[in-house]
């Protein structure tokens, strides 16, 4: 049956096309005349008085669509079946055939290509997999989503402060009284300790005391026993790993082990886990019952006093249906209710937040946060980083395609003549696009599984190739593939498909340099290009600046050795006076601090202000009277702890440079200071201060120099930290150290660090995103100069004919070479206007992350100009060589 005319006129067009899918040909016409007759008589009969206009036509149009699905039938879908086939078949034989034989012929073209995609799609599965292995930190754990950790923030004085700990006794409060807690778990810091094992002794860390609800909370895989063998205090439950550097090959269960620098109490193995995945934050080798290690004498204490000592780790699951907005304001109420006045006057509030277990990874540092953390800043720019790549990579394929398709604009002309519709010849250039990254994807897995081991030393060592069989990195990679492909074929099928045949006839088209689209594409590559380069620049000007900086301290030929916890005090002195008549070792002194990554003490002092003492919060440490000379820390005013002096030890103090601007002294010797105000009962040292000190930074330069008060040991027990200054040769001195300090300690084992290497660590971050800037710049560039090479060949090809009338007309070679070379400059001029602002907030942004950085000058940028222009010349200069030396009779003739 015949359609009327006008016959799809309110008639979506879809429905109409899904017919077309699935029928054949030859039964088209007449069932799309039935159904546009059932979709009219539809309307006409819908006359229910209550029925608007628009509600009929939508009614007509869902009858319409169902009318559809009826006609997909076996009888007649299969009608068409052997014919479709047939003939897909053959089109996917001639699209092959096709690109095969121009790939033969235009090979420096299939390798640019190739070579392009390859290393941006290596370099995008780099990225992907090390931003996916950041992103998964703690997604392990069962319903991850109801998991949090109860962090503190105490306001003392006005001052904000935020803690990963609690008193103790907030989990079990908070667990009696609110019914959103499914369950939680206290957790302690995870401790060094030195075990022994028969007549062998060992030095670990990650022993952490838990209590037994912690398998309730976090996930644990159990090889031998189970939970229940966590419920009695003499128990010990092992990792796998720790277990095989132990017992070797023996069965560990049964087995006891004997802390020795814990007054070798005895725990037994009850039980093995399987060790923790590298994506968690924790870094647990063993599990003690809460509280087991601690001394009879330090169980009785307040357990909602605030103070870092005794606090913990709290973590929580909460209900499925639990709102953790409205859990922390009942919470609140709680604590309330338990935290104690002060008794010393301090203005102090205390609150608890609530920190999914997903983000304490990426999330900003806390104070007492004793785990493994990262950095979310550098993964947005990884992140980044991949999104620019994949843009180049595409914006150079469609480049290189441009240069590459004005040589088969007869070919395609040849083919519309002979019938060829717009949709076949765009898909005859996604099928080139596909198979291009298609091999470029197989190549580049090659690379990556054959270089791996290199890209584990330089971004992350726990990076695995099993993360490209995880089903959200896969789905990320195949939308990047398909956006990779849609993006690089769409502009240059658009463009042949829509060429008048005439045009293509005579190897004409509009690819060329008068495309608005090809110059935003280019301007586009500049400046991406630019600000990668650029930020290359000054990220290398930064991490130079890190590691050239004094910081405040000579941590050159310095080793640390770690004291244990308890030891003979005897053998304070003796360790002291035997390193010290070691060839090599210069000095050597005692403190309570690690200088490079550890971390302060704080505590309240009360300073002389006005004839009264003020309350200030301050940073304090303890060290012997060798700490100045040993580490190379200079004073500015007074003097240093006197060892002929005994009363040092209680009235006399050293601030630091920080600290005076703090309170405003001007004159800060002899000023009154003390400390244990707080404490009624307890000891309160008063003095003044004999000495003021250089600043030093025993942070990162992230992090500004905060206000440090110095005192001598308040204890016979001197500190967990022994420097070492050495001269002479290190190895062989580092090698009697450690013999010297097993003579003097034989029950404990030597463990020491080069001071060098520990600042070095607090800026491995900054050398990795360094390390990955540098390379992703250098294939950014170098993918961008084969696009550029390509497109200006192709650009010189067609203005061949006006280049020859110009040098006919008097035009020297020179002119001839910079009118060519002029429309990229005009590009990267423009492009350096535009990006180079982007690139000045973007690392401006960067660089404030750091509390003493480099100054931005102009000279990274007029460098990036100078780089910028020079890689136009070497990339066009060929073209641009050629068009200026060629023989204008030859072109005008040959045209």
């Amino acid at each position: 049956m015949m359609a009327p005319k006008d016959n799809r006129q309110n008639k979506p067009k879809w429905i109409f096309k899904l017919l077309e899918s699935f029928c054949p040909p030859h039964l088209l016409e007449e069932i799309e005349g039935d159904l546009i007759q059932k979709f009219e008589q539809d309307l006409k009969f819908s006359n229910h008085s209550k029925w608007s206009e628009d509600y009929k036509l939508r009614r007509a149009k869902r009858r319409l669509f169902w009318n559809v699905i009826r006609f997909f039938r076996p009888e007649i879908v299969l009608r068409n079946k052997r014919q479709i086939g047939f003939t897909q078949i053959s089109i996917f034989q001639n699209y092959f055939k096709t690109t095969y034989r121009h790939l033969l012929k235009n090979k420096i073209n299939f390798f640019f290509k190739l070579g392009g995609l390859t290393l941006a799609l290596f370099s995008f599965l780099v990225i992907a997999i090390y931003v996916s292995f950041q992103l998964s930190f703690d997604t392990f754990h069962e319903n991850y989503e109801n998991i949090y950790r109860v962090n503190s923030q105490w306001m003392e004085n006005e001052q904000l402060s935020s803690y990963a700990v609690v008193p103790p006794g907030v989990g079990p409060t908070l667990k009696s009284e609110l019914p959103e807690i499914e369950s939680y778990a206290r957790m302690g810091h995870p401790s060094k300790y030195l075990i022994k094992y028969q007549d062998k002794s060992f030095r670990f860390n990650g022993f952490t005391e838990a209590d037994s609800t912690i398998f309730d909370v976090l996930t644990f895989r159990f090889l031998r026993g189970t939970r229940q063998a966590f419920h009695h205090p003499g128990s010990i439950i092992l990792t796998q790993s720790l277990a095989e550097q132990i017992f070797g090959d023996e069965d560990p269960l049964g087995k006891s082990i004997s802390f020795t620098d814990r007054s070798n109490k005895t725990f037994e193995i009850t039980a093995l886990i399987e060790d923790l995945p590298p994506n968690s934050h924790l870094d647990i080798k063993a599990l003690l019952p809460y509280e087991a290690l601690k001394d009879s004498a330090d169980l009785y204490v307040d357990p909602w006093e605030i103070s870092i000592d005794g606090s913990v780790n709290l973590y929580i699951r909460l209900r499925k249906d639990a709102d953790a907005k409205s859990f922390r304001s009942k919470a609140e109420a709680i604590i309330r209710k338990n935290i104690k006045e002060r008794s010393d006057g301090l203005d102090k509030t205390y609150q608890i937040l609530l920190q999914p277990i997903r983000d304490i990874y990426l999330d900003d540092p806390l104070q007492v946060e004793f785990n493994k953390k990262g950095n979310s800043v550098y993964v947005y720019i990884f992140s980044l980083l991949g999104v620019f790549l994949l843009i180049i990579a595409s914006i150079n394929y469609v480049n290189l395609s441009i240069a590459d398709f004005h040589k088969r604009t007869k070919e395609i002309g040849i083919r519309k003549v002979f019938g060829a519709r717009k949709k076949q010849i765009a898909f005859q250039v996604a099928f080139e696009t596909l198979l291009y990254c298609f091999l470029a994807l197989v190549l580049s897995t090659g690379i990556l599984i054959f270089i791996f081991p290199e890209l584990l030393q330089r971004l992350e060592p726990n990076l695995s190739l099993d993360l490209l069989r995880k089903p959200k990195l896969l789905s990320l990679i195949s939308i990047a593939l398909i956006a990779l492909i849609f993006f690089s074929t769409l502009y240059p099928a658009y463009q042949l498909s829509r060429n008048e045949v005439a045009m293509d006839l005579k190897v004409s088209t509009r690819l060329g340099r008068n495309s608005t689209i090809g110059q935003t594409l280019l301007l586009t590559q500049f400046i991406i290009s630019i600000v990668c380069i650029t930020g290359t620049f000054i990220v290398a000007k930064q991490v130079e600046f890190i590691h050239s900086k004094n910081p405040g301290y000579d941590r050159h030929n310095v080793a640390v050795l770690f004291m244990p916890d308890r030891y003979p005090e005897e053998k304070i002195p003796v360790m002291k006076t035997e390193l010290l008549r070691i060839p090599g070792v210069e000095r050597v002194s005692y403190s309570t601090f690690l200088i490079a990554g550890g971390g302060y003490y704080k505590d309240w002092y009360h300073v002389e202000e006005n004839n009264t003492m003020k309350p200030v919060q301050l940073n304090e440490v303890f060290f012997d009277h060798d700490f100045f000379d040993v580490m190379g820390v200079p004073l500015v005013a007074g003097r240093k702890f006197d060892v002929n002096n005994p009363s040092d030890s209680h009235s006399a103090f050293i601030i630091n440079e920080a600290a005076v601007k703090e309170l405003g002294w001007s004159d800060p010797i002899g000023k009154r200071i003390g400390v244990g105000y707080e404490e009624p009962q307890g000891e309160k040292w008063e003095g003044t201060v004999v000495g003021v000190m250089k600043d030093y930074n025993i942070y990162s330069f992230k992090e500004k120099i905060e206000p440090l008060v110095m005192r001598l040991p308040w204890s016979d027990w001197p500190g967990q930290c022994l420097y070492v200054r050495m001269t002479g040769p290190i190895e062989p001195t580092l090698a009697a150290i450690k013999k010297k300090y097993e003579e003097v300690l034989p029950d404990f084992t030597a463990e020491y660090h080069l001071i060098d290497n520990l600042y070095e660590r607090q800026y491995r971050e900054e050398a990795k995103a360094y390390s990955v800037l540098q390379i992703v710049t250098w294939i950014i560039v170098m993918i961008s100069a084969l696009g550029i090479f390509s497109l200006s060949i192709y650009l010189s090809v067609s203005r061949m004919k006006e280049f020859g009338i110009r040098k006919v007309l008097g035009a020297t070679m020179r002119q001839i070479a910079q009118l060519h070379m002029g429309y990229f400059m005009r590009l990267v001029v423009l492009a350096n206007i535009i990006s180079l602002p982007i690139a000045y907030w973007l690392i401006n942004g960067w660089l404030e992350t750091f509390a003493y950085r480099i100054e931005m000058t102009l000279i990274p940028f007029i460098l990036v100009v100078v780089i910028t222009a020079l890689l136009v010349v070497i990339s066009a200069g060929y073209s641009s060589w050629k068009a200026a030396r060629m023989n204008p009779v030859d072109v005008i003739k040959g045209d």
